[in-house]
This record gives C-alpha cells, sequence and structure tokens, in this order.
C-alpha cells in the first residue's frame, strides 16, 4: 500500500503520455489500468465433486471448481485427482489478488478387495458307482455364486446338485462392487462304473521244459476274490486260469491267463536217407525232428555223410530244453572193385591166321567191356576173333558202379603179309607216291594189309576216302585189312589242307580171295 506524503514516484509512459502520482501516505489507492476500486483481501474457495460417491471397485475422480478464478499450485495445476483407493486429497490454489486457499477431497467408496474364494466338497469322497452330491459354499459378501460343469458354461449356483460322471467343478463369486473371487475347482474322479481290466505277464513266453507263473496287473487297485487272493498263478502244464476281481467301487473284472509253451515231451526224428539202394558212393542221412530243435553234435547238422558203412547217433534238444536221439545207421554202401578180368588168347604160336580173344569175368561182374586197340569200348558177351596183331582192353563193374582195374593183352603172334605205301604231297596235284614192294593187290585170305603214310609239312587236316566213305581218319595215315572188305577194285582217295589249298592222291588197287 503506498502512504501519501512518504516519497513522490514519477511514472513517464511512453507513445501514450505521462502519468503522475503523488501517492500520500494518508490514504490507500488500488489502481487498475485506468480505473479505480477497493482492494482484494479475501481467500478464494472451491467445492469438489466425485465421478461417484456410490460404492465401487474402480477409480474415483475429484474434480474442483473454485469461487473465482484460480491458479491451483499442486496436482500439476490439474483440477482433477484420480484416487485407486480410499483417501483424502487436499487442493491448493491462489486468485488473481494472491490470496490463496485451499479444499480437501475423501474418497471412502473405493472397494477392490474380492469376496473369498468359495470352497467346493462332494460327498461321497469314497469310489462309488452311484453319483456325487455336489456343495459349494459362499462367503457372505458374495454376491453372485456361479460355478461350472467340466467345460459347460456358468451358471447360478442355488444349492448342491449331482454329477453322474467323473468331471471337474468350477467356482467363483462377485461381490456387490463387481469384484470376482479366485476360480475354484475340484475333480471328480471317484466315480467309477467302468469294471476294471489286467494284463498278464509270464514268467516266460519262450519253449521251456519247466512251469510257468502268470502274474496278474489291474488297471486299477482291485481285491481278487479267488486263487487266494493271489495275482500270481503257477502252471505245471499248459491250460488256461482265470483271476476274478473287484476294484474299489464294487465293479468286478476278469482277465483269463492262458499258457501253450510248456513242453516236458523230450523229441523224436525220423531219418531218410539219399538211397537205400546197393551204392558205391556215399549215403547222406538226414534226419526231420517232429519239433524244431537245436542238434547239439555233428557241428549243428541234421545231415550225415556215411563214407562206409556204419551208425551215426544224432542228439538234439527242443527249444524247451528236452533232449532226444536218433540213430542213421547204413549198410549198403559198397565201394569194393569186382575183381580184375582175365585175357587169353587161341593160339598163342605164331599164325598167318586169326586169334580168338576169351576174356573171364568174375561173378560180381554185372558190366563186362573190352576194347580192340584204339576202337571204342564194347560189351563183351562171348569169345571174338582178331586177324591182326593189336592189343585187347578189359575191364568189369559191378552192380554198384565199382569198376575193376583196366587189363590189357597185346597179341603179337599174327604174322601176315603187310605193304608200307608212302606218298609225298609235293604239290596240290601232282603227288609223289613210293609203292615200295606192293603190287596194287592184297590177298584177303592172307589177311594181307596195306599201311598208307602221307607227307606234307603244315598240313592242318587229313582225309581218307575208299570208294567214296570217308575212313573218319583224321590223321596222316591210313590202314586198309583185306580181311574186312570183300574181293574188288577199290580206289583210296586222301585230300590234305595246307594254307587253304588242298592236295591230293589216289591209289586204285584190288582186294583178291
Amino acid at each position: 500500500m503506498l502512504k501519501k506524503n512518504l516519497f513522490p514516484l514519477f511514472i513517464l509512459l511512453s507513445l501514450i503520455g505521462v502519468l503522475f502520482f503523488s501517492i500520500n501516505c494518508s490514504e490507500e489507492v488500488i489502481y487498475s489500468g485506468d480505473r479505480g476500486g477497493e482492494s482484494d483481501t479475501t481467500p478464494p474457495t472451491a467445492t469438489v465433486e466425485y465421478s461417484t460417491t456410490a460404492p465401487t471397485n474402480g477409480n474415483v475422480i475429484a474434480t474442483m471448481t473454485a469461487s473465482e478464478p484460480v491458479t491451483i499450485t499442486n496436482n500439476g495445476g490439474s483440477n482433477s485427482y484420480t484416487f485407486t483407493a480410499n483417501g483424502s486429497f487436499t487442493f491448493e490454489f491462489k486468485d488473481a489478488a494472491g490470496n490463496a486457499g485451499s479444499v480437501t477431497a475423501t474418497v471412502a467408496n473405493i472397494d477392490k478387495t474380492p469376496p473369498a474364494n468359495p470352497t467346493i466338497s462332494i460327498s461321497p469322497t469314497t469310489p462309488t458307482t452311484g453319483v456325487v452330491t455336489v456343495t459349494i459354499t459362499f462367503s457372505a459378501d458374495s454376491a453372485v455364486k456361479r460355478y461350472k460343469i467340466g467345460a459347460g458354461g456358468y451358471q447360478s449356483y442355488t444349492a448342491p446338485f449331482t454329477v453322474s460322471e467323473n468331471t471337474t467343478i468350477y467356482a467363483k463369486a462377485q461381490d456387490a462392487v463387481g469384484n470376482w473371487s479366485n476360480e475354484r475347482s475340484l475333480t471328480i474322479s471317484n466315480i467309477d462304473t467302468t469294471a476294471p481290466t489286467a494284463t498278464v505277464a509270464y514268467s516266460t513266453t519262450a519253449p521251456t521244459n519247466g512251469n510257468v507263473i502268470a502274474t496278474m496287473t489291474a488297471s486299477e487297485p482291485v481285491t481278487i476274490t479267488n486263487n487266494g487272493g493271489s495275482n500270481s498263478y503257477t502252471f505245471t502244464a499248459n491250460e488256461s486260469f482265470t483271476f476274478e476281481f473287484k476294484d474299489a467301487a464294487g465293479n468286478a473284472g476278469s482277465a483269463t491267463a492262458t499258457v501253450t509253451n510248456i513242453d516236458k515231451t523230450a523229441p523224436t526224428a525220423t531219418v531218410a536217407y539219399s538211397t537205400t539202394a546197393p551204392t558205391n558212393g556215399n549215403v547222406v542221412a538226414t534226419i526231420t525232428p517232429n519239433e524244431p530243435v537245436t542238434i547239439t553234435n555233428n557241428g549243428g547238422s541234421n545231415s550225415y555223410t556215411f563214407t562206409v558203412n556204419g551208425s551215426f547217433t544224432f542228439e538234439f534238444k527242443d527249444a524247451a530244453g528236452n533232449a532226444g536221439s536218433v540213430t542213421a545207421t547204413v549198410a549198403n554202401i559198397d565201394k569194393t572193385p569186382p575183381a580184375n578180368p582175365t585175357i587169353s588168347i587161341s593160339p598163342t604160336t605164331p599164325t598167318t591166321g586169326v586169334v580168338t580173344v576169351t576174356i573171364t569175368f568174375s561173378a560180381d561182374s554185372a558190366v563186362k567191356r573190352y576194347k580192340i586197340g584204339a576202337g571204342e569200348y564194347q560189351s563183351y558177351t562171348a569169345p571174338f576173333t582178331v586177324s591182326e596183331d593189336t592189343t585187347i582192353y578189359a575191364k568189369a563193374q559191378d552192380a554198384v558202379g565199382n569198376w575193376s582195374g583196366e587189363v590189357s593183352y597185346t597179341i603179337t603172334n599174327i604174322d601176315k603179309g603187310n605193304f608200307n605205301i608212302t606218298i609225298e604231297l609235293v604239290t596240290p596235284d601232282n603227288p609223289v607216291i613210293d609203292f615200295g614192294e606192293f603190287d596194287n593187290q592184297l590177298d584177303k585170305s592172307q589177311g594181307e594189309t596195306l599201311d598208307v603214310s602221307a607227307v606234307l609239312d603244315g598240313a592242318t587236316q587229313w582225309e581218307w576216302y575208299l570208294e567214296g566213305d570217308s575212313l573218319g581218319n583224321t590223321g596222316n595215315t591210313c590202314v586198309i585189312n583185306s580181311a574186312l572188305y570183300e574181293p574188288g577194285v577199290y580206289n583210296l582217295t586222301l585230300f590234305a589242307y595246307k594254307n587253304g589249298i588242298m592236295y591230293s592222291a589216289s591209289i586204285i588197287f584190288t582186294i583178291i580171295n
């Protein structure tokens, strides 16, 4: 407050002009603009309104309304304050004159405490085949009482209810201001209308010659009502046994144990032979058991090879461990050859005629064979004759195929006229023939022979023909025995091949009687 006569105050105002105030301490003056008035010493006031005064579980907003324009000096200058819990808050403010004021907002209607969790109980709690009664207890401040069964929807709870199958019960409560309790649940698992089952395990399922113990394991706790209450049964032979039992709810069940793997009988076997006929070979004995077995000797093989007559016992065990055996006996092996045949001739003195050959075979000789010189073996039935020196071979075979040794006899006492001719194939069409003492004539009565030999170095093929018939001789020599042909004129032709070129020669001779 400026006092008149204390001091002069001169204020120069620029463009508008100059105003001079002379203030005397004897009076007070308030000036604002170009008007005068009284000074303001009254503090401002305010009222408070609430977003709700009813009980709530939400926040409450208090809003201040001042009696005149003010500046709020706390609460960040805001005229609203949010209560998240019951309590008080004081707004502070000043009016334009600087007078300070305040107003307190108080909230007591916030309730965020949920009701107590409901409790769920059932009766009975022991296993049952019937229904279960469900009772839900809610706190006194539970305005809304709700429950649901399993995955169903929530519904109002008014009184205990029953369920007939195992499930889960859920419950929750809400108080008057909307606070929800926690959801509580109780799983009902004592309703049992299903008969118990059981599995059976065996002390062994492999073949055995011992006892088998069957042990029953139920799907749930049960009371076995037979077998003396035991869950094990001992089988001494193949058969079945049925366990009978009840679960805690009284449901009856059963399980049958069946044993088929007990074998207390020794296995047997039959023996088959590769042959039972007389043989000079080995005989293979093979056993066929009446059931699967393991052969415990003979290297585990079910076959035994007899190289001589004799016996062999196969030993074996079946899968259950029972031992068995069977003996194979062979008496049809004969590996002894017949005696060697003997060859004799008549006459044994020098002769110009034929020689009779007799071969003597042992009594067990089933096959009697001989051959003359380089010829093929043939059957011997009676003595035969030869008209020229040669070697006789003989052998015998018994009924089971054993061959005697081959024996031979060389005949050297036939003395007949033999003629030698040499053909030298100088050119393909101009051979040089050396007839020696041959006069182009053979005496059949004397058994005369003609020995022809040809010479051609490097020849790769020889062919001999008599009167156009092949003699089957592929070498460079050929023998004509007059005793084998009828009297007449004969043409002996030779063809030889060298480097793809054919060489030939021809001899004409006569056989007389």
